[in-house]
């Protein structure tokens, strides 16, 4: 298990970080990338399965077809531990920001 940071977005690791993780960035491999959509496309390259977490839905861009829309979206109670077809690839969780949810490229990506 590790975390990834997108470096734009995120303050550098520090004691003040690591406090406020009540010392979790203590026991886990943190990873930076500057790219976040790029890394989670590669990952799914990679084989892994990428699920995006947010209290909002970022906004469809105006002229989008039904068949631009991103992976169906549920909601947390509803989404299946196991997917129901034997999916047993690894999980990328996304979690996006408290006050924003995810980018919109960020959550193409999941």
């Amino acid at each position: 298990m590790g975390i990834l940071v997108c470096s734009k977005n995120s303050a550098p690791p520090s004691p003040v970080v690591s406090a406020s993780s009540a010392g979790a960035l203590e026991v886990v491999d943190v990873h930076s990338t500057s790219n976040l959509p790029r890394t989670l496309n590669q990952a799914r390259e990679d084989g892994f399965r990428i699920i995006g977490a947010s209290a909002s839905v970022p906004s469809t861009n105006a002229g989008t077809t039904e068949d631009d829309l991103s992976p169906p979206l549920y909601d947390l109670q509803d989404l299946p531990i196991r997917d129901p077809h034997g999916d047993d690839r690894p999980i990328l969780l996304v979690l996006g920001s408290e006050g924003h949810g995810l980018r919109t490229l960020v959550a193409k990506a999941c």
